[in-house]
């Protein structure tokens, strides 16, 4: 607490005329408390003890100038009292407003770890099956594959007899449709799973590339809430820097008032 007491001599209200001298005592409280002039109770203890230590003065123009001078310090000082309670109020408003921000991130940040958590879960399902079935698949045409490799491996046989024995072709020939257009089938069903495969690598390919999306958005959250915290640090800091630089400003200006009426 920074105290200053002010020696003016102002006329008394009364019948005798004189002037006595009235200290007034200003003084300003930390953490944000305003600052309250205050005039000290005037006992016949003290008006003596102040004639004594300061002449009294005869001038009525004077006194009705020093009475008007400490008026318009009085003044000063509730217009500056007035301002820091502003600041204070702003200072309370932003800092309320920066938490109701960071809360609501945290809360999106929050619903966004869930939602990708959850798509995470379900990716990660689908990848599996989409995996289980790529496996089925795989092995379904290499059956296929030894299928179709066995009966061309029949189909040449049986086209040599054919050329040795035109008369025992005859009842091969039957046999050879029939195998050549079970090849036939085997080669649809081939192309089939073979699309079939095409088609699940291309879902696998996007539910990785929404995995990332997800990711890359996580990242950009986590990245705007930083920033709002350091943006309410930057506030704070700048308060307190103005806060330092407004007492300084207030002890210079009741000093030199003080050394005005010394």
């Amino acid at each position: 607490m920074y105290i200053v007491d002010v020696i003016v001599y102002a006329q008394k209200l009364g019948t005798s005329g004189k002037h006595e001298p009235v200290r007034a005592a200003f003084w300003s409280g930390g953490k944000g408390e305003c600052i309250h002039p205050r005039t000290l109770n005037k006992t016949k203890q003290n008006r003596e003890i102040w004639s004594n230590d300061y002449p009294i003065l005869a001038d009525d123009k004077l006194a009705h100038e020093t009475t008007k001078r400490l008026a318009n310090v009085e003044k000063t000082i509730v217009q500056h009292s007035a301002q820091f309670t502003d600041l204070m109020e702003k200072k309370s408003k932003t800092e309320q407003s920066d938490k109701k921000k960071i809360r609501h991130l945290k809360e999106q940040n929050n619903q966004q770890k869930e939602q990708i958590e959850t798509l995470k879960r379900e990716n990660e399902k689908q990848i599996g099956k989409m995996v289980d079935l790529k496996k089925e698949h795989e092995q379904q045409i290499k059956k296929l594959q030894e299928e179709k490799q066995q009966l061309q491996t029949q189909a040449n046989s049986m086209t040599k007899k054919h050329e040795q024995s035109v008369t025992e072709n005859e009842t091969h020939k039957d046999e050879l449709h029939k195998y050549q257009h079970k090849i036939k089938q085997l080669e649809s069903e081939f192309q089939a799973l073979e699309t079939q495969l095409k088609n699940t690598k291309t879902k696998l390919h996007e539910y990785v590339l929404l995995t990332e999306k997800n990711r890359s958005s996580l990242s950009s959250l986590h990245l705007e809430k930083d920033s709002a915290i350091n943006e309410l640090e930057n506030c704070r800091q700048q308060f307190n820097e103005l806060k330092e630089y407004y007492f300084v400003l207030l002890f210079i200006f009741f000093l030199t008032i003080y050394n005005l009426y010394l």
